[in-house]
């Protein structure tokens, strides 16, 4: 493997990693203090941590993450000898790990990523300018369907908050139904959710298909850095003057490249030693099912009954994540995948 693959898969890695902390902020503040009266005590307040955090963080790292699964999967299929039929068994596989994170986790998104992973084959053998027109055009169909609240189809609301009353067991949550846990999810995504996600991945297969992910160094510039940061900015402070849905949704697309590429950049000229947060991304989809189980369990079993403050709540996230980088390190030293993504390789 030479030298710029290196770098690409370093800086790819490292990238998953900071995004699935940034994930783990917001499942924090969103969804790991489920009873709504603490909820209204912790991150709704403009003086909390946890507003600033969503302020910063919300839709832009989920952004990030469907981004990079379309790169990770032009890494399957950029090899012509990688059968389609392969390809779709392992989204397949991958729909089955989301439906175990159903069990615990109603709004995980990897059997989402599965299904539209399928989609994806259809363009495989296109040429990269027509993959991200139809990124362009499927994102655009979506933001104007956002504009003038046109779905799909209708669908009626769903309180699938109702599934983390604080005073249900860890078994009650577990025995929760599979086919609502399914519809709950499938209520917030199916509308417009695929038409954003389809157009997300689009643009991360561009990425890759392009050749921008063979020489990040001489795509992100200092220049490109500002530009993009200026743009995102420009955004952010309009959408905070309006507050339109749509906005939101470009704001937090344009704030995910940015992010990116202030990153990638820092990354390349400061931080090509941080081995421990490459070792992470590797092993992005075991610690990303256990940010969601265990951010679950420790909910249902400590924070809610036992009335933890916000702020231990955030310290003891964080402190997970800590020891989630320590273990993928010493288990990347000896091993090559982690333990789901050899599971999914198989």
């Amino acid at each position: 493997m030479n030298q710029i693959q290196q770098q690409r898969i370093g800086v790819i890695d490292a990238l998953r990693a900071i995004t699935l902390l940034g994930i783990l902020l917001t499942h924090t503040a969103q969804m790991f203090c489920f009873d709504n009266e603490y909820n209204e005590l912790t991150y709704l307040e403009s003086s909390s941590i946890f507003h600033y955090i969503l302020v910063l963080l919300s839709g832009k790292c989920k952004t990030i993450f469907c981004i990079l699964f379309g790169v990770s999967f032009y890494f399957l299929l950029r090899n012509p000898s990688y059968s389609n039929r392969k390809f779709i068994w392992r989204c397949i596989i991958l729909i089955c790990f989301g439906l175990i994170n159903k069990v615990f986790y109603t709004t995980e998104i990897l059997m989402w990523y599965g299904l539209c992973g399928i989609i994806l084959v259809f363009f495989r053998n296109i040429g990269y300018k027509k993959i991200i027109y139809s990124s362009i055009c499927l994102y655009l169909i979506f933001i104007i369907c956002k504009v003038y609240s046109f779905r799909i189809i209708e669908i009626p609301e769903r309180d699938f908050y109702i599934r983390y009353l604080t005073d249900r067991s860890i078994i009650e949550l577990m025995t929760y139904p599979l086919f609502d846990s399914i519809l709950d999810y499938l209520y917030i995504m199916f509308p417009l959710g695929l038409l954003e996600t389809m157009s997300l991945f689009l643009l991360g297969y561009y990425i890759g298909q392009a050749g921008y992910i063979n020489n990040l160094s001489k795509y992100v510039t200092f220049k490109i850095v500002m530009l993009i940061s200026g743009i995102y900015i420009g955004t952010t402070l309009i959408y905070h003057q309006l507050f339109l849905p749509y906005l939101f949704s470009l704001n937090s697309l344009i704030g995910a490249l940015a992010y990116s590429i202030i990153f990638i950049y820092l990354y390349n000229n400061l931080g090509k030693s941080i081995y421990s947060l490459e070792s992470y991304g590797k092993m992005g989809l075991t610690n990303y099912t256990l940010q969601n189980v265990c951010g679950v369990i420790f909910t249902s079993l400590f924070f809610i009954p036992f009335k933890i403050s916000a702020s231990i709540v955030l310290f003891c996230m964080i402190l997970f994540y800590i020891i989630q980088v320590i273990f993928s390190s010493l288990w990347m030293n000896r091993h090559k995948f982690g333990p789901l993504e050899g599971l999914w390789r198989k």
